[in-house]
């Protein structure tokens, strides 16, 4: 069993009413359809017939650069709805936002709290994923030409263990690197939410204007000095300032942080499904269009990827959402 087990999981949270299932001997009966980008490349069968009333989704959880890199194709006209961390999508994936709360809460950080003495040491990096679209490393290392930088993961030289040994070597640091591995408008992953969750000060490398809910005065965004020079100089003096270090943590008395997993966004599906207006007709003219659609600084399909040169064979992926309905139409 693939993913559709994590969604049953979320879906029981809500008590959502929708039905998910991996077994594409359903898919005359299922409502909804639910294709990964990625197994358009991995998986090998299509699915050959399709209900008249049926929707099918396309899910994006990577930006273009990643999932072109594989030398991709993906059909037009076929899918309905867009669900992925755009916010021109149909379903917006996000991995976390913050929401004001009336009143004020207890902040964790206040001049009279040990937690800045604790913590030691100066900057630290957890990279898995070694694709470097958006140059990351050569940014820190200007970083680190001014200020120590510990990295950590696949594409450092020190172990930070998925579980909570990995947090609490963490939290001997005032600042977390959170460069993404593309600059992509929207695209802001796990890596800054988790910082703002773990008394970390994320460190961002946003070459344009993310649209996200982040508190305000939560982040240093290197991109907000002239040169790496200056932003290495500014994390020096935060890090050395009590007050100008807590002031990053000020928005705690006012802001909650929410914290979500790609799966939790099945429950918007299934919400928008069932709503009177979910099955409405609309087409998705040219994915291929839509999922680049010049979203990414440095970086294009047709200069690196030029949709004639590419030769990966085209596959679907198996996965649905069910409920009931069914009306075989013949797709070509």
């Amino acid at each position: 069993m693939g993913w559709e087990n994590k969604i049953r999981n979320e879906l029981k949270k809500c008590n959502c009413s929708c039905i998910v299932t991996g077994d594409k001997k359903q898919i005359e009966s299922t409502d909804v359809v639910v294709f990964h980008i990625l197994d358009l490349w991995f998986f090998k069968t299509l699915p050959r017939y399709r209900e008249e009333h049926q929707l099918w989704v396309i899910f994006v959880a990577e930006p273009p650069p990643h999932i072109f890199s594989l030398g991709l194709v993906v059909p037009n006209m076929s899918f309905n709805w867009t669900m992925s961390y755009r916010q021109d999508s149909d379903i917006v994936v996000a991995y976390g936002d913050s929401i004001e709360i009336t009143g004020s809460l207890q902040s964790n950080f206040t001049s009279n709290t040990p937690i800045f003495e604790k913590k030691t040491k100066l900057i630290a990096s957890v990279i898995g994923n070694c694709y470097d679209d958006a140059r990351r490393y050569k940014e820190i290392k200007e970083l680190q030409k001014i200020v120590s930088i510990d990295q950590y993961g696949e594409c450092g030289y020190l172990s930070c263990p998925r579980n909570d040994t990995c947090a609490q070597i963490l939290s001997q640091y005032k600042f977390k690197i959170a460069f993404e591995n593309s600059h992509c408008r929207d695209y802001v992953s796990e890596k800054f939410w988790s910082s703002l969750n773990t008394n970390l000060i994320p460190v961002v490398a946003w070459r344009q204007n993310q649209v996200i809910r982040a508190p305000p005065n939560s982040y240093i965004n290197v991109y907000d000095f002239k040169t790496m020079k200056e932003a290495a100089e500014y994390l020096i003096k935060v890090s050395k300032n009590k007050t100008l270090y807590y002031s990053y943590f000020k928005w705690r008395g006012k802001f909650k942080i929410n914290y979500y997993g790609l799966w939790s966004y099945f429950y918007s599906l299934c919400e928008k499904v069932k709503s009177p207006k979910g099955f409405q007709s609309k087409v998705v003219k040219n994915v291929w269009s839509w999922v680049q659609d010049d979203t990414c600084s440095m970086w294009s399909v047709s200069i690196q990827y030029g949709i004639r040169t590419c030769k990966t064979r085209l596959v679907l992926s198996d996965r649905f959402v069910k409920t009931n309905q069914r009306d075989l139409n013949k797709v070509p």
